[in-house]
């Protein structure tokens, strides 16, 4: 079966840090200042971005939403 690249719905916070540009530290305290909003997964410590708030993130600060279009994931 030939895997096909996609752009996930989800993003870890290294993704994000890949599609802003930014190191993942830089990420992690725009999560923990609220600036951009991420959540937990259970059972770590693993935070997850939704795909609609790196987008509004993108557009509230000036950055070119194409930047999204950087991470695919093959599945």
């Amino acid at each position: 079966m030939r895997r096909r690249k996609v752009l996930p719905d989800v993003f870890t916070i290294g993704e994000v840090a890949r599609i802003c540009q930014v190191s993942s530290q830089k990420v992690r305290s725009w999560a923990d200042s609220g600036l951009l909003a991420s959540f937990r997964i259970p059972g770590g410590n693993d935070r997850r971005v939704l795909r609609t708030t790196v987008i509004a993130f993108l557009a509230e600060n000036g950055m070119p939403s194409h930047w999204i279009e950087s991470v695919h994931r093959e599945v």
